[in-house]
């Protein structure tokens, strides 16, 4: 879901709850999760969006993590061909 459509159903979640709508209305009505609904109910900042990695930054990982990821990615590599 992109950016705007986000910070849109955060503000009617809002709207919702000033209204004195349950979560559970709210969530239904607007065809998200109530978990979704809780996080956003009393949220002061609806516009920010702090999802994932700053741009330009890759994740951390150790060099064992990194032989593992590597090792796990050839074996599936190779029950994919095989599957053919």
């Amino acid at each position: 879901m992109k950016k705007e459509q986000l910070i849109e159903l955060r503000k009617k979640v809002q709207m919702y709850a000033m209204k004195g709508m349950r979560k559970s209305v709210i969530a239904r009505t607007l065809g998200v999760s109530r978990k979704f609904v809780a996080k956003w109910y009393d949220a002061k900042e609806v516009e920010s969006d702090n999802r994932g990695w700053k741009q330009g930054q890759k994740r951390k990982f150790t060099d064992e993590q990194e032989k593992l990821v590597i090792q796990k990615r050839k074996e599936l590599e190779q029950q994919f061909f095989l599957e053919q």
